[in-house]
Order: C-alpha cells, then sequence, then structure tokens
C-alpha cells in the first residue's frame, strides 16, 4: 500500500502541474511562480531561506532570481544585518505580474474545492499535513530513518 499511496501523491503533484499549465498562460513558470508567491509572503527573505521555504537547491534558486532580476520582477540587495546575505524583495514589476498568477491559482483552487466535499477537504488537510510532518522528519535526518519508524508509525 505505501508505494500506492506514493504514486498517488505523485500524481497528485503531476496533474497540479499539468492544471498549472493549462490554467496560466503567462510567461513565469511553476517555479517562477513559486518563489514570487514567497517573497511576497516574506518581503525582504534572503536568498538562502526563500531556497529553504520553496524546497529548492540554493544554486537553483539563485538562476532564477538572475532570470526574474533581469526581468525586472525581483531586487536583490546586501542585507544590512548580515553582509554575507543577499535580500530579495518584488518590484512593482513583480508585484503586478502576480495578479495573473492569483487568477490561476484561484482557479485551481476552486476545481480543487469542487472535487471534494467539506468533510474530504479537512480529512485531506488534515492527512497531507501527517504526511508533509513525515517527509520533514524524514528530510531533517537526512534520510536516515527506517520505514517502519517514519511519523510515528510502528
Amino acid at each position: 500500500m505505501s508505494m500506492e499511496l506514493l504514486s498517488a501523491i505523485i500524481e497528485l503533484r503531476r496533474g497540479l502541474a499539468r492544471a498549472f499549465s493549462a490554467t496560466f498562460t503567462g510567461d513565469i513558470s511553476g517555479r517562477q511562480a513559486g518563489l514570487l508567491r514567497e517573497i511576497r509572503a516574506t518581503p525582504c527573505t534572503s536568498q538562502a531561506s526563500l531556497a529553504r521555504a520553496t524546497a529548492n537547491d540554493p544554486s537553483f534558486v539563485v538562476r532564477m532570481l538572475d532570470q526574474l532580476e533581469r526581468r525586472g520582477l525581483v531586487l536583490r540587495k546586501q542585507s544590512q544585518t548580515d553582509r554575507r546575505e543577499r535580500e530579495v524583495s518584488l518590484t512593482p514589476a513583480g508585484l503586478a505580474a502576480l495578479e495573473p498568477l492569483d487568477a490561476a491559482f484561484d482557479a485551481l483552487a476552486a476545481a480543487t474545492s469542487a472535487a471534494l466535499s467539506q468533510r474530504e477537504q479537512a480529512q485531506f488537510v488534515a492527512l497531507a499535513g501527517k504526511i508533509t510532518d513525515s517527509l520533514v522528519q524524514v528530510a531533517d535526518s537526512g534520510g536516515q530513518l527506517e520505514a517502519g519508524r517514519v511519523g510515528g508509525a510502528a
């Protein structure tokens, strides 16, 4: 059953990516959209924090930010508190670019909600949280947990 569960989660992620691509026809990739949304949620965040928050490799985030900066969507500056850090913020153009992205996310949220009853949505959110917590444990342990002990299961 565990492989079926993992396969279902992977298919869910693929379905979401396909639906996003069909819903949002702009010139911003899904990963770039995730970065822009995270920057809006946490203004003046560091590049390293952004990589952690979006579960992306730091070098990948730097490359994506390079692209977004060239397009005038983000601004990077040296941190006032830690000169080793670079803080990232949205430009007015970056904020404007989020408007059609937000509309696409709203459409996806509506389609997702329509597929489940209120009770099923609450169950799904609770179960997804448990799975996320378990995966965070695996990541934090460097993948060294025993399969039967992940997430507190015996």
